[in-house]
């Protein structure tokens, strides 16, 4: 393939698996936001209100019948476990339910465009299946604009060499934390038997002038 061919086509994949990660992020943070769907504090609240409600009943039938009416901390604690313990759950399984199906018919359009995008990168077959991504596309398009390389392989290797360097670099990074910490406990270790001599010192030079 040509040099300018092969920057017209990155430029359109790039456009194509832009609009893929748009999409995915999309997609993402509302399967996010329905995993998480939680309305423990509002049945919190609901349960500590029914207790309430439930005491306050429980003091009008008693007091009219002359007797003392329960504690109120029994029905506070009854009303959280109903309420919150036990309707919660299900009702915010039913919410989330109910989202998931609302979010799968209004994604569906979404999702058949990520389908024709992803067909119509691998129709074309010119990029390696492991490669359609939007990072590897934008640092291709980066060396070509950049005259870096003149063609697929050598963007492709220069693109592995890149990788392989940074993964490289994170080891070490990781490497050298982990020294410095033992560097530190090292050093705080010496310090403990710094301070463990002195005391030692301190206790003989008493002892001999007992």
């Amino acid at each position: 393939m040509e040099r300018q061919d092969l920057k017209q086509y990155l430029s359109e994949a790039h456009i194509l698996l832009s609009n893929f990660s748009a999409i995915q992020e999309k997609i993402d943070n509302e399967k996010y936001r329905i995993m998480f769907y939680s309305r423990k504090r509002l049945f919190f609240f609901f349960g500590v209100l029914a207790g309430i409600i439930l005491y306050n009943l429980n003091r009008l039938l008693l007091t009219a019948e002359g007797q003392k009416p329960m504690n109120i901390l029994f029905f506070l604690i009854f009303g959280v476990i109903v309420v919150r313990f036990i309707l919660c759950p299900i009702l915010d399984d039913l919410k989330r339910k109910k989202m998931k199906k609302e979010a799968s018919i209004r994604f569906a359009p979404l999702v058949e465009e990520m389908s024709q995008i992803a067909y119509r990168l691998a129709e074309d077959d010119i990029l390696p299946e492991k490669y359609r991504t939007f990072h590897a596309v934008s640092h291709l398009l980066s060396y070509m604009n950049n005259k870096r390389t003149d063609s697929l392989k050598e963007g492709l290797n220069l693109y592995e060499t890149e990788l392989s360097t940074n993964v490289n670099q994170a080891q070490m990074k990781e490497i050298i934390g982990q020294n410095n910490t033992m560097i530190k406990q090292n050093f705080k270790r010496i310090r403990q038997q710094a301070s463990m001599i002195r005391a030692i010192n301190v206790t003989n030079v008493l002892i001999w002038f007992k």
